[in-house]
């Protein structure tokens, strides 16, 4: 019981370091399977999480997570999800189809216009009607995320408009390169920084704990072979010592022997020696 309790603990405290991920609304994602895509922090990816925690998810380099990829005879799915900054005005973010209330406080099924995870274009949803339909919402996704997605209808702080069908959004200004690089690594730098140290910590941690188990489990069998051996002894016999005895020295001179009788022939007295006598007749 005590080598499982400390393997959860040692998980437990793996998952708690990872950086938290949050939804585009600022809500924090609870689920424990959401990881970010890196742990390098120069890498942009590293603000993408997807639910790769237990491998359902393929983080794609487009910062879109690929819940599984498309086969012959079925579908890919793909989705937006989470990212490490809670404020995703910033930028740093995949913004991609956030714009509304639902959107904002969850996964979002994306649809690739051309049906693969590298496609350019990208519908919200589980249908492509926005790859034809100018009316409908469709970003422009860059093969390497960068933190810029565009818009074709809605541009935001961190995106760029597509020319519609209306001339209208034609003026709509397009960030250089230089400022969105400066922007994805000062929003990447405290948050990234923080998720590495505490990698780094849960993993000193679970060593930590590691190298106690051991030394537990090594002292307890030790006590165990201790105990027993101790059931199983039987104290040693000490033999008694002989039982003292003392004999009193002979003393020739006092040594005394009983005389030897000696058998004689019985004496037979001669007859005539002896006067006989006849007893009365009276009574007494």
């Amino acid at each position: 019981m005590l080598p499982q309790a400390v393997l959860c603990l040692a998980f437990g405290t793996l998952a708690s370091a990872q950086a938290a991920c949050y939804w585009r609304n600022g809500g924090e994602q609870t689920v424990a399977k959401y990881w970010p895509c890196s742990n390098d922090t120069s890498d942009p990816l590293s603000h993408v999480c997807c639910k790769i925690g237990e491998s359902e998810d393929t983080c794609l380099p487009n910062g879109i997570c690929e819940a599984f990829a498309p086969t012959n005879e079925t579908r890919g799915l793909w989705f937006r999800e989470s990212c490490t900054l809670q404020n995703w005005e910033a930028g740093g973010c995949q913004d991609l189809c956030s714009s509304g209330d639902e959107q904002r406080k969850n996964d979002v099924t994306v649809t690739p216009c051309d049906g693969t995870a590298t496609s350019e274009f990208w519908c919200c949803g589980d249908s492509d009607a926005c790859c034809t339909d100018p009316n409908l919402e469709k970003f422009k996704v860059d093969p390497l995320f960068k933190a810029v997605i565009t818009s074709s209808l809605l541009p935001s702080p961190t995106s760029a408009s597509i020319p519609p069908s209306s001339p209208s959004s034609s003026n709509t200004p397009t960030p250089s390169p230089t400022e969105t690089q400066q922007n994805n690594v000062s929003a990447g730098l405290s948050t990234g920084a923080k998720a590495g140290i505490g990698v780094g910590a849960a993993f000193g941690v679970i060593a930590l704990i590691a190298v106690g188990v051991f030394i537990g489990r090594r002292t307890h069998k030790k006590r165990k072979e201790a105990t027993e051996a101790t059931s199983y002894y039987e104290p040693v016999k000490e033999a008694l010592p002989p039982a003292y005895r003392h004999e009193a020295p002979i003393d020739e001179a006092s040594r005394y022997e009983a005389p030897t009788t000696q058998t004689q022939a019985p004496v037979e007295l001669a007859g005539d020696q002896i006067n006989p006598q006849e007893l009365s007749g009276r009574g007494r």
